[in-house]
């Protein structure tokens, strides 16, 4: 089914997309306070946001290379 697509792809493909924007945003990684995120495709409980939260935090302590 289409939610079944959406919570194998969309994890890895949203973590790809912040990636880049933090490596263009070019700022520190602690000011960012709030992960939100929108789709008209699917959705999943816990979501996209929890996800990013602890992908971005593991990476709060790494260096961020746009690959």
């Amino acid at each position: 089914t289409n939610d079944k697509i959406y919570i194998k792809e969309a994890p890895p493909l949203c973590l790809k997309a912040a990636k880049q924007a933090m490596v263009r945003w070019q700022g520190p990684k602690s000011s960012i306070t709030h992960v939100i995120s929108i789709s008209c495709t699917g959705m999943y409980a816990p979501g996209l946001e929890l996800y990013l939260q602890n992908q971005l935090t593991a990476l709060k302590y790494s260096r961020i290379s746009s690959g």
